[in-house]
């Protein structure tokens, strides 16, 4: 069994290409994540934009998600000696 959870990339934005079932589980576990925020972002939008520290909050939350999800797929890919 691989220890990478993600394919190598062959492109810059070759990211996030599962390898196995634990990368298959990061993915599915950001896109849940993902839509959860996408939805409360947008309920967020047709409440008024009030109050405001719930959208502060939620783009954080989502800024701080993409970043979690690039630092894991970083981590977890193949380097290019690694192939």
């Amino acid at each position: 069994m691989s220890d990478h959870w993600f394919k190598p990339r062959k492109t810059l934005m070759d990211l996030g290409r599962p390898a196995n079932w634990k990368g298959w589980a990061v993915v599915v576990v950001f896109a849940f994540l993902l839509i959860f925020l996408a939805q409360s972002i947008g309920a967020w939008i047709f409440n008024g934009f009030a109050p405001l520290v719930n959208g502060v909050w939620l783009f954080a939350m989502l800024f701080v998600l993409f970043g979690a999800f690039l630092r894991i797929c970083n981590q977890f890919t193949p380097q290019g000696d690694d192939v």
